[in-house]
């Protein structure tokens, strides 16, 4: 039986942001963080303290989700532009929101 995938998730649809990494329903890390400032300015920050702490590296991703909306649409664009890059780096895939799903899609990743 396949091990459940490893997912990198990010929420910046509100001043406070999230980044979670599960693998399955198992939550490994789970970063609440403040964005008064900028999402540009504290999701990056945010990714690499949740990979840490799950002792998880970004490699290891197999499938990245994003909240979509609703939202600020700056903190929207913040997101899922950093959820596309990363996706189209590691050949994974990804949900984008506008369109079917990218790469194997959910239900072929999982």
């Amino acid at each position: 039986m396949k091990a459940a995938p490893i997912v990198l998730a990010l929420d910046t649809s509100h001043q406070r942001g999230s980044v979670a990494v599960s693998r399955g329903e198992e939550i490994l890390s789970e970063i609440l963080f403040d964005a008064s400032d900028t999402h540009s300015a504290t999701l990056l920050p945010g990714v690499d303290a949740c990979l840490a702490s799950a002792k998880v590296a970004l490699s290891d991703v197999e499938l990245f989700a994003v909240v979509y909306g609703p939202g600020s649409f700056t903190g929207l664009r913040i997101a899922l532009a950093t959820v596309k890059a990363f996706a189209a780096v590691r050949r994974a895939p990804h949900i984008d929101p506008h369109r079917r799903p990218q790469g194997r899609g959910v239900r072929g990743a999982l």
